[in-house]
């Protein structure tokens, strides 16, 4: 049922699934696929100032999300979530501004 709705949604001109949905795409060759990282310390720092929370305290919801991530994409898709050759673009967001990395994912998604 869901991978009837992902295949309905994929047929609209612009579709963009972000977060543990997008998962569900890894398998879709006409899917324009970009998985963001960034360093640990970079991450924590937005969950913290995000959330309000100390920096231990996302560093330890960190770890409990990425751990979740992996075995989730493992027990129903059968990959490796970190794995760069299921992705058509990585892009280490710690190296640049949001609006630089969205614009030029717009543009990569454009000229593929």
């Amino acid at each position: 049922m869901i991978d009837g709705k992902i295949d309905e949604l994929m047929s609209l001109e612009v579709l963009i699934v972000e977060g543990r949905s997008g998962f569900m795409l890894l398998d879709k060759e006409e899917a324009f696929k970009v998985l963001l990282i960034s360093p640990k310390d970079k991450r924590a720092e937005h969950i913290s100032n995000r959330r309000g929370i100390t920096i231990e305290e996302a560093e330890e919801e960190l770890q409990v999300s990425d751990t979740e991530r992996k075995h989730m994409v493992e027990r129903l898709f059968k990959k490796d979530w970190l794995d760069p050759h299921n992705y058509d673009l990585v892009i280490n967001t710690g190296k640049g501004e949001y609006e630089e990395i969205a614009d030029f994912i717009i543009r990569a998604g454009q000229k593929r």
